[in-house]
């Protein structure tokens, strides 16, 4: 499988503390990878890493081929064109429509006509499960799950390669939460995305990640199908995955 995320030797620290040391995994083109871990562990650190907003103290980051941090700027503005990016918040624009929000990033990055931008967010808008009516809607009259879902449409506008998720059910209720992993694995077999997704919750990362890696005591303890993750023979490891089993 091709790989279309690197990390080898990777350090990352915050003034004198280390948060992530000595990090080598790699994301295959076309999975779900999870990244588990503590709060505190690095998972944010890693996705900032990826979205090429914090350059690591040491070590190489190659994302779909390219060093990310040795790259010019023409070359990181396409890279970027190529990402979709979930924030936990969905971070949408409150003095924009549903539909403003969603064609914003073809008005930003595009020179397509305005009709056409509009016909395609009607279409991933309709994709991540909204109603046509959302579409009139500001961000303060949707529920939460409805703001995950523009958010969501708002992040494949682009049709990107990589989707980014940033604890992506944080807030949503169970059935909220179900139905929203649904939308992501749909998406991911439709549009042929490598899906990235850092969060807490265990469950969702076990329903819809191929694999995934767990941060813990400053480095990456492990990386696998997340079985193997899930029994792999470390305290840390082990007294999270049963802490979480007893709140579900």
């Amino acid at each position: 499988m091709e790989n279309i995320i690197e990390f080898k030797n990777v350090y990352n620290h915050f003034q004198d503390n280390v948060i992530l040391k000595d990090a080598n995994f790699s994301i295959e083109r076309g999975e779900i990878f999870g990244i588990l871990g503590a709060s505190g562990s690095g998972k944010t650190t890693l996705l900032r890493n990826m979205l090429m907003l914090l350059p690591p103290a040491q070590g190489t980051i190659k994302v779909l081929g390219e060093n990310i941090y040795e790259c010019s700027q023409q070359q990181e503005a396409y890279l970027r064109s190529r990402f979709g990016v979930l924030f936990q918040s969905g971070a949408l624009f409150g003095s924009l429509t549903v539909l403003e929000n969603v064609m914003f990033p073809l008005r930003e990055f595009t020179d397509l006509p305005k009709e056409f931008c509009r016909e395609l967010a009607l279409i991933k808008i309709n994709m991540a499960g909204l109603p046509v009516a959302a579409a009139d809607k500001y961000p303060s009259e949707l529920s939460g799950g409805m703001i995950k879902r523009a958010a969501t449409a708002r992040a494949t506008i682009l049709d990107p390669e990589i989707l980014f998720l940033d604890e992506p059910t944080s807030g949503l209720d169970p059935e909220s939460r179900e139905e929203f992993n649904d939308l992501i694995i749909q998406l991911h077999e439709s549009l042929k995305l490598t899906v990235v997704m850092v969060s807490h919750d265990v469950a969702s990362v076990e329903e819809i990640a191929n694999r995934a890696a767990f941060l813990g005591e400053g480095k990456v303890l492990v990386v696998g199908r997340v079985d193997e993750v899930k029994n792999t023979d470390h305290p840390l490891i082990r007294n999270y995955f049963k802490a979480y089993s007893h709140l579900g």
